[in-house]
C-alpha cells in the first residue's frame, strides 16, 4: 500500500530504485524524530501522515511520474545526509534507558515525613 500511495497506482520496476531509495532516506528522518522526541510515536505519525499526503496532494502529471519519483528521493536523500552531518550518529541510535537523563516525577518522590506518597 505505501508503494501504491507514494509511486501511483501502476508500480513498475522502473520505479522501485527511487522507491526503496526513499524509504531508506525516510527511516533515517524518522528514527532522528523518534531518537529527539524521546521516543514519540505520535510525531513520527504525524510526519509519515505529512510525506505520505504531501505526495498524494502535489502529484505530477503521468507523464512526468517517474522523474518525480526520483526528485522526491534524491530531497529526501538530501535531507537525510544534512540531518547526518549536522546532527551526527549520536542523534540518529537509540540511547539505552540508562544514558537518559533522570527527571523525577515531583507526585511520586516522597515525603520527608515518610508517610507515603507527597
Amino acid at each position: 500500500m505505501l508503494f501504491r500511495s507514494i509511486f501511483g497506482p501502476t508500480p513498475t520496476i522502473a520505479t522501485a530504485p527511487p522507491f526503496l531509495i526513499a524509504t531508506i532516506a525516510l527511516s533515517v528522518f524518522y528514527s532522528w524524530i523518534f531518537n529527539n522526541t524521546r521516543g514519540s510515536v505520535l510525531l513520527c505519525a504525524l510526519a509519515n501522515a505529512a510525506a505520505n499526503t504531501w505526495t498524494d496532494v502535489l502529484s505530477p502529471p503521468a507523464a512526468d511520474q517517474l522523474l518525480s519519483q526520483w526528485v522526491y528521493a534524491a530531497l529526501l536523500v538530501g535531507v537525510a545526509a544534512l540531518i547526518a552531518i549536522v546532527f551526527g550518529a549520536a542523534r540518529l541510535s537509540r540511547r539505552p534507558p540508562s544514558e537518559f537523563p533522570i527527571e523525577p516525577n515531583p507526585l511520586l518522590v516522597p515525603s520527608p515525613r515518610g508517610r507515603g506518597l507527597g
